[in-house]
């Protein structure tokens, strides 16, 4: 017997249940994987997975994505990549996610250059 793409019954793949893989799927692709974009999902599951990262956690940091980064589009690749600013505890940033400065305390020993300090 075989399936409607005409691969027989034991061919047909399965994979173990991936909580991560199905909130990636709900919340960039409506439920469904495209199969050219299976290995970046995969990927992108694997990494959130390493950060320590919840299915829960894609909905939740992505709601964060335009208050961080007002004005562009939040991809896959852009969340995994933005994940440690996409937190929902900490310091928000101002503005710009270049305006690194607003939430990061300076370093111990670190104080405004001067002219002496130049060149």
């Amino acid at each position: 017997m075989t399936l409607f793409d005409g691969r027989p019954d034991h061919a047909k793949r399965t994979r173990k249940p991936n909580p991560l893989w199905d909130a990636i799927a709900a919340e960039f692709f409506g439920g469904q994987v495209p199969p050219a974009y299976r290995t970046r999902v995969g990927r992108a599951a694997k990494a959130i997975a390493e950060f320590g990262g919840q299915p829960g956690d894609i909905a939740a940091r992505k709601r964060e994505w335009p208050r961080v980064f007002a004005g562009c589009v939040c991809t896959l690749e852009a969340l995994v990549k933005h994940w440690h600013l996409l937190a929902d505890t900490g310091p928000r940033l101002r503005g710009s996610h270049r305006e690194r400065d607003d939430i990061l305390p300076p370093l111990p020993g670190d104080s405004a250059p001067t002219g002496d300090d130049l060149w």
